[in-house]
């Protein structure tokens, strides 16, 4: 898991009941899929996600759950066009 991941799910108590239970589903079905947790984990070596986690506000939406604050940041929305994302959404894609 990244360390987002870590972050989110050690302060899932605060963020919605709908974020939380989305994290923990994510994270089940990543520890069920070993495939998808190595992908998981080499997108912590990706430059645009080490910024992302380097960046306090973005940090601090992330740790909250800030779905809304995430989607708006420019950072994000890059980082939804890597392909090594886009591959592991694709693969998280019920």
């Amino acid at each position: 898991m990244t360390c987002a991941g870590s972050a989110i799910a050690q302060d899932a108590g605060d963020v919605s009941p709908s974020v939380a239970d989305t994290v923990q589903a994510l994270q089940q079905r990543m520890l069920a899929d070993p495939q998808l947790a190595d992908a998981v984990h080499a997108l912590s070596d990706n430059p645009q996600v080490q910024a992302i986690l380097a960046d306090p506000a973005l940090a601090a939406a992330l740790s909250r759950g800030d779905v809304a604050t995430l989607l708006a940041d420019p950072k994000i929305k890059r980082l939804a066009d890597d392909p090594a994302v886009q591959s592991v959404t694709r693969q998280v894609a019920p």
